[in-house]
Order: structure tokens, then C-alpha cells, then sequence
């Protein structure tokens, strides 16, 4: 959920301790994505999360009083309607990353974005970015490297996805940046679900299968993790600062290799942990640096949706 950083900031701990169950949450609701990934089409999967994500979202605005027409208005609709569209290509790549990749593997790979970001923020955003946080952006990438071992046969086809899904949320993320200097946050939110609800369901009914209710009890399960994760975050940026909250963006990598031992049986790797360790150590310096030189406020990054 992309928010504004207009946070009171008045109660920081309790902040950080709604984030890190909002980060927990999405690595439930990736769990069971991941159960049900080889199951049904990417298409299908997608339009019964966004069918549910859209009743929270109705239900979300009726709460806070704001009817359709003023969630429609928009300073910037085009620009609103790339970043969505973005974001809604990003899950369902996500959805075939993690059939092949575990936890723990996709979120390693997934926490280059905030790097992404940093590199994307100089065409995009007209920043400059020093010569130390370049510099860190590229061992960042090394630790991509370290994760992939390029050449030593265990590079993933699963693992372009994860990089193109980090890629997409990097973009979504500066996208976001833009529209928020014109329209508040409830109108991203509203634009990302209704572009979500429709593109699916264009595209969903085509690849339409019977589902079975185990099958209906994840999807469910899919749609509420994704909407309650979603509010959490919300009120988290509620309480404490986005810059007080921004190192716990990496928070799902931990919760990743926990679940992913717990549910899977899955361990990373010592690769993927020297991989990740670099890639997170490269992420927090470019945020630090960032926060140091005070020149622009820093890049407000969330966790995917």
C-alpha cells in the first residue's frame, strides 16, 4: 500500500510493531500463493485475489466516508492508471517466480528493489545520486551474483522472474513517488485495486477451472492476508515515521526463511545468505547516506502488495 509519509510519528514503537506483522502477513499470504501456484492459472489465481481485495477496498472507503467519485479524482490519472498496471504485472510475475523459487531465494532476489529504486530515482525523479551510494548499489548486485553463481549451473529461470519482479516494484515504487505529490494516498489505493479488479477479470474467465474448496479456502485466505497486511501498513505509517519504519522493509526476508523452514522444509543456502546479507547491508547504506545528506527526503518504500 503506497502511503504518504504524513505520518504523526508519535508512537514509533507501536508502528514497528504493526509493520512487522504486516510483514509477516505477506509472507503468509506469499506461503500460500506458493501452495496453490502449480495448482491454477496465474490468470485465475489473480482475479479471485483482486475479486476480494476489491470488496476490502469498497468496504475500506465506505468506512472513511469517501464515496466512488471522489476516489476517482485524480490530478494525475494516466500516471495513476502506468503505476497500477505496473503493480498488478508485478504480482502475477511474482505468482510464477515463486512456483520454481523458495521463500526465501524470491525475497533475497526481491530485496535488490530498494536498490532498483536508488538507480531508477536519476532518469525518473531528476535526483542525484553520490558516487558511495552508486557504489553500493553495485555490491548490491554482487550479491545477486553471490545468489545466482552464474555459470555454475544453479541459475534459476525462476530467478529472471524474481529480478523482474524486483524491477517492477522499484518502478511502481518512483511511479508512486510522482502521483503522490498531487493525490492522497486512499486514490492510489483505490486506482491499484480497480485496475487490478478489471485487467483480471478481462483476462481471468479464459482460464476458468473448477476449484475445489481447498482451493477456495487459500484464495480466500490469499485475498484477506493481502487487505489486512494492507491496513496494518497504513497504520503503521500512522504512528511512526516512514524513515523510522524504511530498515523494517526488509523484515520479510527474515520472516521468509522461517516460514519457509516451518511449511516447506526449505533452509537457504550458505550463497543465498552471504547473497542476501550484501544485498540488504547495500540497501540499508543507500537509505542511510540518503537520510544523512538530508538533500531530498528519502524514497518511501513499502513492502509489495
Amino acid at each position: 500500500m503506497d502511503s504518504k509519509a504524513s505520518s504523526t510519528g508519535d508512537r514509533p514503537a507501536l508502528g514497528i510493531i504493526l509493520i512487522l506483522v504486516a510483514t509477516f502477513l505477506f509472507i503468509i499470504q506469499d506461503t500460500m500463493t506458493k501452495s496453490i501456484s502449480t495448482e491454477y492459472a496465474v490468470p485465475l489465481i489473480l482475479m479471485v485475489r483482486f475479486w476480494i481485495s476489491m470488496v476490502y477496498a469498497l468496504v475500506y472507503m465506505r468506512i472513511k466516508g469517501r464515496s466512488l467519485k471522489r476516489c476517482f479524482e485524480s490530478k494525475r490519472p494516466v500516471l495513476q492508471l502506468t503505476r497500477s498496471a505496473v503493480l498488478v504485472l508485478e504480482i502475477g510475475v511474482f505468482v510464477l517466480a515463486i512456483r520454481t523459487l523458495s521463500l526465501a531465494e524470491i525475497h533475497s532476489l526481491f530485496a535488490t528493489y530498494p536498490l532498483m529504486i536508488t538507480a531508477l530515482s536519476v532518469p525518473l525523479l531528476g535526483e542525484t545520486v553520490g558516487i558511495r551510494r552508486w557504489l553500493a548499489v553495485c555490491i548490491g548486485f554482487v550479491g545477486v551474483l553471490v545468489i545466482l553463481r552464474p555459470g555454475l549451473g544453479v541459475f534459476d529461470a525462476g530467478a529472471v522472474y524474481a529480478l523482474a519482479c524486483a524491477a517492477l516494484f522499484a518502478l511502481y515504487q518512483v511511479l508512486t513517488r510522482k502521483v503522490a505529490k498531487d493525490d492522497p494516498s486512499d486514490t492510489s489505493f483505490f486506482y491499484f485495486m480497480l485496475v487490478g479488479f478489471v485487467t483480471t477479470s478481462l483476462i481471468g474467465p479464459f482460464y476458468w477451472e473448477p476449484i475445489d474448496a481447498d482451493g477456495w479456502m487459500t484464495l480466500l485466505g490469499i485475498g484477506l492476508t493481502s487487505s489486512f497486511s494492507h491496513l496494518l501498513l497504513i497504520l503503521a505509517l500512522q504512528h511512526a515515521a516512514a524513515s523510522v519504519l524504511q530498515p523494517f522493509n526488509y523484515m520479510p526476508l527474515v520472516w521468509a526463511v522461517l516460514v519457509g523452514y516451518v511449511v516447506f522444509g526449505d533452509l537457504p543456502d550458505m550463497w543465498t545468505i552471504v547473497g542476501a546479507a550484501v544485498i540488504v547491508g547495500s540497501g540499508l547504506y543507500t537509505f542511510y547516506r540518503q537520510h544523512v545528506r538530508k538533500r531530498k527526503p528519502a524514497v518511501v518504500v513499502t513492502p509489495r502488495a
